[in-house]
């Protein structure tokens, strides 16, 4: 069964590499959380650029939540990504 945040984020914590422009992203949705009485899905758009560092785009966010499976989802993808820079 899927969970809420891959129902709404289809590529969440999925590398995407534009070749053309030699450019690696990913986005990384943060657990569903309640505030001010609403649950909220909010999605982090990640940059990796080879250098072993993701680069988190935290533009209209107040603060960041993730959960060790957020963590584990990064490092693999930062890994992922270097692997890619490698090989161009």
């Amino acid at each position: 069964m899927k969970s809420l945040e891959d129902w709404f984020f289809p590529k969440n914590g999925r590398l995407a590499i534009n070749k053309e422009e030699k450019c690696a992203k990913a986005c990384i949705v943060e657990r569903p959380m309640e505030i001010n009485g609403e649950v909220k899905i909010r999605p982090m758009e990640c940059t990796f650029k080879g250098d072993g560092y993701i680069n988190i785009n935290t533009e209209g966010l107040e603060y960041v939540t993730l959960n060790v499976g957020n963590l584990r989802n990064m490092l693999s993808l930062i890994y992922e990504a270097d692997d890619y820079y490698n090989k161009i």
